[in-house]
């Protein structure tokens, strides 16, 4: 992961807590491949709903 991968996973941990950090993984790496800032990155992340985040998590888990 690079450094603002890792800032959005750590603003996914933060505002989705009790969802696996591996499902927050996957879905940080695709978020960093669409953003260029970390401002970006904020507005990525706080239009996201728990409903979205635990789908895409729960989906992630399957190919394990």
């Amino acid at each position: 992961m690079n450094e603002l991968q890792e800032k959005i996973l750590a603003l996914l941990v933060a505002k989705f807590q009790g969802v696996r950090k591996d499902g927050l993984q996957h879905l940080a790496a695709a978020i960093g491949l669409q953003v260029t800032t970390e401002e970006e990155a904020n507005q990525v992340v706080d239009k996201l709903t728990a409903d979205k985040v635990n789908g895409v998590a729960s989906y992630c888990r399957r190919g394990d």
